[in-house]
């Protein structure tokens, strides 16, 4: 498995496709390790990540497994 985590562009760059080329080479780079699968952790009040990680395919998966955090 391949994780991606923290793909961010600054806003002034966005809509110029980086963000998925980005994603696309870490694809290649799982496939080239022959990755089972690449997993995203998506928030759901981020529709453009949604959007693009939709248009390369990705599809949403529900788990029991909550992420929590303590703020220090």
């Amino acid at each position: 498995m391949l994780k991606i985590h923290d793909v961010f562009v600054a806003p002034d760059k966005r809509r110029r496709g980086i963000g998925k080329r980005l994603v696309e080479a870490a694809i290649g780079c799982a496939r080239e390790m022959n990755c089972a699968f690449v997993n995203v952790e998506v928030a759901t009040d981020n529709p453009a990540a949604m959007r693009l990680y939709g248009s390369l395919t990705f599809v949403d998966w529900i788990t029991p497994t909550r992420f929590m955090e303590l703020r220090l």
